[in-house]
């Protein structure tokens, strides 16, 4: 008897990836699970992209706030289609959401997060894209990754029995001549 096998490989789309060890947070939109907030913007076949008609639309991001790390790195947005330039925008805020620390930039590249190291490190922070169709074709996002400088942790658990019986020490002195 012959026996044929079929299989087949479908893309999967992670949800939100964190790699605390290597220092990123990628969110590749094969759901919606790496967003807190969305407005006139769908989640499909790993994309983000606006709801026709709308010529707006926005997300923020959840919480991306490290274990270990002394420096942030940077923020890459990848756009999925060729669009008027400033129609996708990036900004990043405090990660309670409601302090802007860096203000909307257009995505044409990776978006330094340096400035978020100094004078004090912050420890969180959301993402929110801002889509504009001011021309024929609307922007769409691919991914979404943000990076920083991770630092090894080391964990340390020491145990002991809640009481220790104290020892009795006797010290006799002798006088020499």
């Amino acid at each position: 008897m012959l026996l044929f096998c079929l299989m087949t490989i479908a893309s999967v789309h992670a949800s939100v990836v964190v790699s605390d060890g290597d220092g990123y947070f990628l969110d590749d939109y094969g759901n919606n699970l790496g967003v807190s907030s969305a407005s006139s913007v769908r989640f499909t076949g790993g994309a983000v992209s606006l709801i026709s008609p709308n010529t707006t639309g926005d997300y923020r991001t959840v919480e991306i706030v490290p274990t270990s790390f002394d420096q942030w790195r940077q923020l890459d947005v990848t756009a999925g289609s060729l669009f008027a330039p400033g129609d996708l925008l990036a900004e990043v805020r405090s990660e309670d959401g409601l302090t802007v620390l860096i203000p909307p930039q257009p995505v044409t590249g990776p978006i330094s997060l340096a400035s978020l190291n100094s004078p004090t490190l912050v420890p969180g922070i959301r993402v929110h894209v801002y889509f504009t169709k001011s021309g024929a074709v609307a922007p769409t996002v691919d991914s979404l990754l943000v990076t920083w400088h991770p630092m090894s942790q080391v964990s340390i658990d020491k145990q002991g029995p809640a009481e220790v019986q104290a020892a009795r020490v006797w010290c006799i002195a002798r006088a020499t001549r």
